[in-house]
Formats: C-alpha cells, structure tokens, sequence
C-alpha cells in the first residue's frame, strides 16, 4: 500500500530528480495535488459513486415562488449550521468537507430518523421540470425542488479531493500534499484504490515533462498500461456487483437468505 510519501519519490524515480536541485518540494506537491485530481477524474467518469459523499439539509418552501430552493454554498459562510458542499469554503460547522464536483442524488427523508421518503428525479431544464413530479435541478449552486417541502433532504454527491482542504475553526487534521509528500513521518493513507495509485506518480511526471521539455518513452508506455489497467479494473468493480446481486435474485433464495 503506497504512502503519499512513497508516491512521491516513486514520481522523483520517474523523473530521475532525486533531489531539490531542479525540482522543488513544493513543485512536486503541485504536481501530486494536479494529479490525484486527474487520477480521481478517470475514476469518476466510469464510477461516480466510488469518490462519494451524503449531507443532510432542512429546506422550506416557498410558497410564493410555489418550489424549494437551497443554496449550497450556503452563501460562502465559513461556519454554517448545515454543510456547505459548494462556493468558496465547503465546510459544517467549520470543519472542512470535500468540495461537490456533480450531485449523483436527491432524495427527501424522515427528519427524524433518516429514513428515504422519496428519490427524487433529476431534470435537465424548465420543461423538464414542469413536467416531472418530484424532480431538482442545480442552477449554479442552487438546488431546486418542483415542488413545496418543508423538511429534510439527503444529498449524494461526487467529491473533490480531501487532501489540502484546509484548517477550519476548530482546527482539524488537514492532510497536504507539501506535507504528506515530502517525509515519510507527514505521510499518510489516500484512498482504497491504493494499487492503482502509481498512476499518480505517472501523471506527476507527464506534469514534470511539459516543464521539462522531454519525455521518457518507456514511463509513457507504462501510463497507457496501467490506465487500461484501472479502466478494467473500475468497470468490473462496478458492473460485477451489480451482476452479483442479480444473479442471487435470479437463483430463488428465500427470505431467509439461504434458499430452504
């Protein structure tokens, strides 16, 4: 399992910069960060839901307007009583939380104990909100409902990195990449798909070669191999499950599980 300190100097090894003579510390950490965000990206665009994360909110309608409407946001206010996923500091109650990148669900819950009521139908314009009963749409960083509610909604959404957030008030753990990278002592645990996180190292050093101004053939064939690699490796992940799942139904076990 790859430390972000070993990701890093498996990117110096790529680059053959073993020092800070040419490549800074704080260089590297930019190319790390640049990269765990493209590395997240391919992940997302086959499964969404791998990087994700659930807020709850309490909404009111507005009667006059005749929908509901919340701002995620929350108005770029530091220190919110709900979360804030979205605008200038995604934070609850001052503690960072990784930024939304796409709402994945919407659905209206039991304030009480959190029970799902109703999902929602995402709709991609006004028609298609007139058209469909209970639906949201996002305008900028607006959520809105077609319909009256005054309660409680869960929120699904894929996430941004959580390294580098920052410190809010109280302070809190705040993982960096200028950190985590630079000393074995500061490094710490990315993410579950740490097999896969050499292609970080990789794209840290395709930033390195713009800079550089050549490439390494080899460290390039090596890229296009793992990213085939992890494309396989998500997709199958992905529909497998659901294939699993499927295929029990379809064998006839029992309520009770076992089939008697």
């Amino acid at each position: 399992m790859p430390t972000t300190y070993e990701i890093a100097q498996m990117a110096r090894r790529f680059m053959d910069e073993p020092d800070e003579s040419y490549l800074t510390s704080d260089m590297l950490a930019e190319f790390l960060k640049t990269s765990y965000d493209r590395f997240r990206s391919r992940v997302n665009a086959i499964d969404p839901w791998f990087y994700s994360n659930t807020v709850d909110y309490e909404v009111t309608a507005d009667t006059t307007l005749g929908w509901t409407e919340l701002d995620l946001s929350q108005s770029g206010a530091l220190v919110a009583a709900q979360p804030s996923i979205a605008g200038p500091n995604p934070n609850f109650s001052g503690f960072p939380i990784p930024r939304m990148l796409r709402v994945l669900s919407v659905q209206t819950i039991d304030g009480d104990g959190g029970r799902v009521m109703t999902e929602l139908k995402p709709a991609n314009g006004p028609a298609s909100m007139r058209a469909n009963c209970c639906s949201y749409t996002l305008r900028g960083n607006t959520l809105r409902l077609n319909f009256l509610h005054n309660g409680h909604i869960r929120v699904q959404y894929s996430q941004g990195q959580n390294v580098g957030l920052g410190a809010g008030p109280p302070a809190v753990y705040n993982p960096t990449w200028a950190n985590g990278a630079m000393t074995e002592a500061g490094a710490f645990y990315l993410d579950d798909m740490n097999e896969w996180h050499d292609i970080v190292a990789l794209y840290a050093y395709q930033e390195y070669s713009i800079m550089d101004g050549e490439e390494n053939k080899a460290v390039l064939r090596r890229l296009v191999d793992r990213e085939k690699g992890l494309n396989e490796y998500v997709t199958r992940r992905l529909y497998e499950g659901q294939h699993y799942v499927q295929n029990v139904e379809q064998a006839g076990y029992g309520d009770d599980g076992w089939g008697f």
